[in-house]
């Protein structure tokens, strides 16, 4: 199902600081960035309150306020005062039960040790859902922390995402995946059930 590059959460920490520090390209604004919010305001119409995870850089919160939610943005390094300096692992400790109404996950969720940890965190924390973003992948991935087998594929059902995802998320609603060979990436809501 997935895979770890780290034998212990230290290595994984030290891997995300190198990689990160190596990413210039990706602390700036995505081109779809704004169509992915206007899908998860399709799904998730009554939301108002988001959970921005794995920001990186301020644009990212900036975009999902411009649609008029109220956001808090978190990523594991940060110098910016809009995004919170937080270990996604840890947003279960952080906030309580249904703090948010859902959680935007745009090239996060394959950065995290524990993708089990982080999405149980949302589920708790994130009434609604999330609307997640990953990477399509060519080939074994050295910097992700997390391949989940579909993100191979050039066409993932909403099945095969959900035949992977739910054991770690208890039961969900997938109603569409969006995939982007052009971009190498794809976008899909989870709605709790």
């Amino acid at each position: 199902m997935f895979k770890r590059h780290d034998s212990n959460f230290e290595d994984y920490l030290e891997f995300q600081k190198n990689v990160q520090c190596k990413r210039g390209r990706f602390t700036q604004e995505r081109k779809n960035r704004v169509d992915h919010i206007k899908m998860m305001e399709a799904v998730f119409p009554e939301a108002q309150k988001v959970l921005c995870v794995g920001s990186r850089h301020p644009s990212e919160v900036e975009d999902i306020e411009k649609a008029g939610f109220e956001v808090i943005g978190i990523d594991l390094f940060s110098d910016s005062d809009k995004i919170m300096v937080l270990d996604m692992h840890k947003i279960g400790e952080m906030w309580s039960k249904h703090e948010f109404d859902v959680a935007y996950m745009s090239h996060s969720l394959e950065h995290s040790y524990d993708p089990q940890i982080v999405l149980q965190a949302v589920r708790k924390t994130c009434m609604m859902g999330a609307f997640i973003v990953l990477p399509m992948l060519a080939g074994p991935s050295k910097k992700e922390t997390v391949v989940f087998d579909f993100m191979a594929l050039d066409n993932p059902t909403t099945e095969m995402i959900k035949a992977e995802l739910e054991p770690l998320t208890g039961e969900i609603e997938i109603p569409w995946v969006e995939p982007s060979p052009r971009l190498r990436e794809m976008a899909f809501p989870l709605i709790w059930r």
